[in-house]
């Protein structure tokens, strides 16, 4: 039995969320268990989705609000 256990410690740092998000879904892809999060600023933000299980429903409304508050550029 591969019991693979890791706790995460996520950062602060607003462009980091979406790697944050990255982070934990290949983590599970690989087989590990999260066994705890603490996180600051945005990591906690990100690991408060996680622990409620909402992480998979907030993806796609994580890139759109980037693409929403990305600068435009000047034509």
């Amino acid at each position: 039995m591969n019991n693979k256990t890791v706790s995460l410690i996520l950062g602060s740092g607003g462009a980091r969320g979406l790697a944050h998000i990255g982070i934990i879904q290949e983590l599970e892809k690989q087989g590990y268990q999260i066994k705890s999060i603490s996180g600051c600023s945005i990591g906690a933000l990100i690991g408060g989705i996680y622990a409620i299980g909402k992480l998979g429903i907030s993806v796609p409304l994580s890139i759109e609000a980037v693409k929403l508050t990305s600068p435009q550029e000047s034509s």
